[in-house]
């Protein structure tokens, strides 16, 4: 979540020590070299549910899961008082994917976007789901969406 807050082009430029460059939340944290160890070892799914037919399809398929939970525990959390206000927001991104949406004029031009449905009194997050943009799947957002609930 820090590293989408403060971007630098690469890793260790969060823990460098030069002008500009480095922050020393990251340095207290956790050392370089552990954080490395853990990214590279991280799977966000599980390798013996991959379906070739479901990944080719759908370009989220290895974040799907973690999305659900997400989308789960803050609808769980967030009791929604008052006024809700529903917007898009985008995760900003460099990779090239099918998910990746260009917003010309936004500040970050390519990302993947969310509708997020938050309360205007206490600004709780109370539902977030994917545009399902380059998704082949035929299953419209709506349907999915009522699905995890």
């Amino acid at each position: 979540m820090g590293m989408s807050i403060i971007r630098q082009n690469y890793i260790m430029q969060y823990w460098a020590d030069s002008a500009f460059m480095g922050h020393k939340t990251f340095k207290i944290m956790m050392s370089r070299m552990d954080f490395q160890n853990i990214h590279a070892n991280i799977t966000l799914h599980d390798p013996n549910a991959y379906h070739h037919d479901v990944a080719s399809s759908d370009p989220l398929w290895h974040s799907r899961s973690m999305l659900e939970h997400f989308t789960k525990k803050s609808g769980g959390i967030a009791v929604p008082v008052g006024t809700l206000a529903s917007d898009e927001c985008m995760a900003w991104m460099k990779s090239k994917s099918k998910a990746c949406t260009f917003l010309p004029n936004k500040p970050d031009k390519y990302g993947i976007r969310f509708f997020a449905v938050v309360g205007s009194k206490h600004l709780y997050l109370s539902s977030i789901a994917d545009n399902r943009s380059g998704n082949t799947t035929g299953i419209s957002g709506a349907p999915d969406y009522c699905r995890v609930f």
